[in-house]
């Protein structure tokens, strides 16, 4: 395989570009980092297999502990704990990373444009795609958003479409967005009144096989009710773009190429495919304006689309030559550097929860408090000890949800401690509660470099 990729007559500048692009996306996607969402997911999916059983109630919180949870992420659980438990975080992290590149490789072969396009493009794509990178069912999301587009473009796979959304609708409730795209789709083809018919077809199988999961029908109806949430007002990835923030630069820089490079070209959609790719891309675009949490869709679809718009003038390959061995030695440089500022992150990667503090909690009278981002961690790494609250989001009803947030966001945790009889609590350092508990003379039991526990005095 190699030798062939080093022959003359496959050789060229820009495949050496290509390969050092690869070797730094591969090197970012093997960064991707542990949230707290990835240890509630392990244990899931541990209990899943242990018990075999589809856990469909609340476990792992007292507050909530035997309540009705709709998990929709079951074999998304599932498959990341069997990878786990067979080559521990390393493979894990891996597969991930290798889900991450699959899904942009995908993107750099939908069309063929100039290389050195392709790369600018996929760059802005994917500077703005990775703050959505974790351990979490999103990327596979992501993944299978880009092959259902792709799907979409080939008529040969447009069956394939329904068994594919019986399958998304049980790794990740993402699978909307899924439904979202085949109602794009066919409303495209209806004004077109091209395979009306066909896609009618697709879109209502696909609609009775998403209801092929563990709650059927009541996962539309929890997934539709989420997304009015007040909750979210409180949620960073649910938060609007802003000017003022730097993170949101990413999506703004994607936008305004997009658009230059629409009305440089004068692109005008002539296809069905293009018509959907061009109302997608638009509609998720705003979508990702309201939610930070939607930039995934929209980073794929945007480069999807400038790769479309640059399709339309035929590609000459560059001038073919030998492989230079200075070529290998920046390749080969590359590849060391890349692997090595993964190994340098993995060693310096450290629990959250130091033993300390796993000790402060599972030692605790009385019953516990914790704050939203560090429930998923206790979930994994205390297990005998159900939590207040965590960012499963999914089985806690809103008012708790609200309540609990508005407290860590203000601090004034007098009303909820009293409510709940909390006897200790796991705080950020610094943070608006902490400070109050300093101050009304709780006593601080054990802390780390982010968190303290404090008891009641």
């Amino acid at each position: 395989m190699l030798k062939t990729w080093l022959k003359p007559q496959e050789w060229s500048f820009d495949r050496f570009l290509l390969w050092i692009a690869g070797l730094m996306l591969l090197g970012m996607a093997l960064l991707v980092p542990l949230q707290s969402d990835t240890w509630w997911l392990l244990r899931t999916g541990q209990d899943i297999v242990q018990q075999r059983t589809i856990i469909t109630t609340d476990l792992y919180s007292w507050t909530n502990q035997g309540n009705f949870w709709p998990n929709h992420e079951w074999l998304t659980q599932t498959l990341m704990y069997l990878f786990y438990a067979i080559g521990g975080f390393p493979l894990l992290v891996g597969v991930f990373a290798g889900i991450i590149v699959f899904t942009w490789h995908l993107i750099y072969r939908s069309e063929k444009i100039n290389p050195k396009l392709a790369i600018l493009f996929l760059t802005l794509g994917i500077v703005d795609n990775a703050k959505g990178w974790s351990v979490r069912p999103q990327i596979i999301t992501i993944c299978l958003f880009v092959l259902l587009i792709l799907m979409i473009q080939n008529r040969k796979y447009h069956w394939w479409i329904i068994p594919f959304m019986l399958v998304w609708a049980n790794l990740h409730a993402g699978f909307v967005v899924g439904m979202v795209l085949i109602g794009i789709i066919t409303a495209v083809n209806i004004v077109q009144r091209q395979d009306v018919v066909r896609w009618l077809a697709i879109s209502a199988l696909s609609f009775l096989a998403s209801l092929c999961n563990p709650h059927g029908y009541e996962l539309w109806l929890f997934t539709l009710n989420s997304l009015d949430s007040s909750t979210y007002a409180y949620i960073e990835e649910w938060q609007p773009q802003k000017f003022t923030k730097f993170a949101s630069y990413p999506y703004f820089l994607l936008v305004t190429v997009l658009g230059l490079v629409w009305y440089r070209r004068r692109y005008k959609p002539s296809t069905n495919y293009e018509w959907f790719l061009v109302l997608a891309t638009i509609l998720f675009g705003i979508m990702a304006f309201r939610s930070v949490r939607q930039n995934v869709f929209f980073d794929v679809l945007a480069v999807l689309l400038l790769f479309k718009i640059y399709a339309v003038t035929p590609y000459k390959p560059g001038k073919l030559s030998a492989f230079e061995p200075m070529q290998g030695v920046i390749l080969g440089l590359t590849a060391i550097i890349a692997i090595g500022l993964v190994i340098f992150s993995w060693l310096q990667r450290t629990p959250l929860l130091s033993p300390a503090i796993l000790d402060s909690m599972k030692n605790c009278p009385g019953n516990i408090y914790n704050t939203y981002n560090s429930g998923g961690d206790l979930i994994w790494y205390l297990p005998e000890r159900p939590v207040f609250i965590d960012n499963r989001f999914d089985p806690y009803p809103t008012d708790f949800m609200n309540t609990s947030m508005q407290t860590e966001d203000n601090g004034q945790y007098q009303p909820l401690f009293e409510q709940y009889n909390i006897e200790c609590a796991l705080v950020e350092i610094g943070s608006p509660i902490g400070k109050n508990l300093q101050a009304d003379n709780w006593q601080v039991i054990s802390q780390n470099q982010t968190y303290q526990v404090f008891s009641r005095p």
